[in-house]
């Protein structure tokens, strides 16, 4: 009877037992693998976004990342990472009145289509005023090339509500202010905008956070 158990521990339990504490560590090492790999992956991920401070680079690479990875929650913290870092870096760009870096990032989102961050640029309290300016500083820009000077005025005036010191849009709505009141003296429309464009492209347009200015056709 011992020997008939001896053999069958010998010849049955002990490899099964040892198969099973074999695939353990197999299936061990294959996940510290994979979690190593994780972490090359993430290092060489934020090097890329963060590194290389270029805004672009890391929306697109934003948008790619669900593509490259299986890991749905990883994914996600990778781009939550991102976003946050460029949000820090679009706060502080207002903090010390880098209009230029704040805009290069918010039409960095723009162009990629990085819904999630631009939600982020307009809720939170540093940046959502910024983003209010922008909105009333394009359609300020749209109401130029359609003549209405008026309204265009306005529009600038909101967006130094919204925003004091934002960009150009004091000077512009000042400018668009005086046509106004030049119109209701001449009122020769045509000659007032062509000559409000000429002034935004000449002294304003590299400040401006849409390309709509350099785009407006010389009269």
């Amino acid at each position: 009877m011992k020997e008939n158990l001896k053999f069958i521990l010998q010849i049955v339990i002990v490899p099964m037992v040892l198969a099973f504490f074999g695939f353990k560590i197999n299936t061990t090492l294959q996940e510290k693998q994979r979690n190593f790999d994780k972490i090359k992956f993430t290092d060489q991920v934020l090097n890329e976004a963060f590194d290389s401070n270029n805004a672009a680079k890391a929306f697109a690479l934003s948008k790619l990342i669900p593509q490259l990875i299986d890991d749905r929650a990883f994914a996600d913290t990778l781009i939550l990472l991102i976003n946050n870092h460029y949000l820090s870096e679009a706060a502080t760009a207002l903090q010390l009145g880098n209009d230029t870096v704040y805009k290069q990032i918010s039409e960095a989102a723009k162009t990629y289509d990085a819904n999630s961050f631009m939600d982020s640029l307009k809720n939170n309290p540093l940046t959502s005023h910024a983003e209010a300016a922008h909105l009333y500083e394009n359609k300020g820009l749209e109401l130029i090339e359609r003549g209405d000077l008026k309204e265009a005025q306005r529009n600038f005036e909101k967006a130094e509500q919204a925003y004091p010191g934002f960009h150009s849009v004091y000077e512009i709505s000042n400018l668009l202010k005086n046509k106004t009141e030049q119109l209701k003296v001449d009122r020769d429309t045509i000659k007032a905008k062509q000559e409000v464009m000429q002034e935004v492209r000449k002294h304003y347009t590299w400040k401006l956070s849409s390309p709509k200015a350099r785009l407006m056709p010389h009269d």
